[in-house]
């Protein structure tokens, strides 16, 4: 479980909530001095590619074996899908991974002076594997991680179809 705390929110009733699923260009191109604290967490957590200018957005990593093996097993095979984009996709071409996810909240969120409410999300794991489209990790796409590869880009689409706002107190 992870908490989250948003300050300056407007009051008001709310009916949706939006969030961004990576860093946008826009925000890319500020550099890690305009991302300042953002970019040192993301440097603590491991969510900057190491190999290339840019953030992963989200990844899994892995073990997997034949049907019906233990793993860990013998000859167990690990895999790594990490999603993001490489510097700003305009200037390097790429597809743009970024998504902006927009949520119906199951009730009206009262933000007041006083009044902080709490939103609970839920990331369903299955969705995020098999949403639009299926994603199979497997030895032909062990390490995934190119905004080029339709892997990536359909993880992320499907990512963004895999959260949903449960509760609202």
């Amino acid at each position: 479980e992870q908490s989250i705390s948003l300050a300056d929110i407007q009051a008001g009733d709310y009916k949706q909530i939006k969030f961004g699923l990576g860093i946008s260009p826009n925000a890319y191109t500020l550099g890690q001095t305009g991302q300042a604290a953002f970019w040192d967490t993301c440097v603590a957590t491991g969510m900057i590619w190491q190999w290339a200018s840019g953030y992963k957005f989200a990844k899994i990593e892995g073990s997997y074996a034949a049907p019906g093996t233990d793993i860990p097993a013998t000859g167990a095979s690990t895999y790594k899908f990490h999603s993001g984009n490489i510097a700003n996709p305009t200037t390097t071409n790429t597809p743009d991974v970024y998504k902006v996810v927009t949520l119906d909240l199951p009730t009206t969120m009262k933000v007041r002076n006083n009044v902080a409410p709490k939103v609970h999300l839920t990331c369903s794991m299955n969705k995020w594997l098999s949403g639009t489209k299926n994603l199979v990790l497997d030895a032909t796409n062990q390490v995934s991680m190119s905004p080029n590869l339709a892997l990536i880009q359909d993880g992320s689409t499907n990512l963004a179809g895999a959260f949903k706002a449960t509760s609202v107190n």
